[in-house]
């Protein structure tokens, strides 16, 4: 844990994983530290299997670390141990954090994204924040997060984004609402037919009809 290779102490961090499973071992708070960026991210990833409760305060630290690879590691870690935790704090800390990375970077924001698809149930329609952004990987990942928990109230939230500028979130979201609101969906999806010039969009927007159909 103290070698001068960077390579030897993160390779350290996964063999105490590894040797002590499901705890939080005094050795790896060493590699809370560390001043290489993926050693404190193979400690995230091991803090992040212990069943200790401990750990919490450590990933906190780690969700607000210099490196924006930290953080989104923190924060996804953070929101699949303990979003969904009975401790009202807990659950609430860690959703926060999830919050803010929604909002910060487009890594932090797809960490985040994972980590309520895992959740699933509510937690999931946090994703709902991310549709109006300009990243179109991130409007995608909050489309499926959203098709695959959210509540068909907060799935009309998705209607809009069949016109949006880009090919590949139109077809995203003309797919997740054929599948999730079937003939509701049909209005909005045959409207943008209409003034669609992407063949590829277009080959989705009539699958998705026929898919309605059946």
């Amino acid at each position: 844990m103290k070698d001068p290779s960077e390579r030897v102490r993160r390779a350290a961090v996964e063999v105490v994983a590894r040797l002590e499973p499901g705890t939080a071992a005094e050795s790896l708070r060493l590699a809370l530290a560390d001043e290489s960026a993926a050693v404190r991210i193979a400690a995230v990833t091991a803090l992040a299997g212990s069943q200790s409760d401990d750990v919490m305060d450590d990933l906190l630290r780690l969700a607000d670390d210099a490196d924006l690879r930290v953080r989104a590691a923190a924060a996804r870690a953070l929101g699949v141990r303990f979003g969904a935790s009975p401790d009202d704090s807990r659950r609430s800390a860690a959703l926060e954090v999830l919050d803010r990375a929604l909002a910060g970077d487009a890594l932090e924001a797809l960490s985040a994204l994972e980590a309520l698809s895992a959740l699933g149930g509510t937690a999931a329609e946090r994703a709902l924040r991310v549709l109006g952004r300009e990243e179109p990987e991130l409007v995608k990942g909050a489309v499926r997060c959203l098709a695959s928990h959210a509540d068909a109230q907060a799935l009309e939230s998705v209607g809009p984004l069949v016109s949006h500028p880009d090919w590949s979130v139109r077809a995203e979201a003309i797919e997740a609402l054929a599948e999730r609101r079937g003939v509701l969906a049909a209005p909005a999806i045959l409207r943008q037919l209409e003034s669609e010039q992407d063949e590829f969009v277009r080959a989705v927007i009539l699958r998705a009809l026929k898919s309605i159909e059946v």
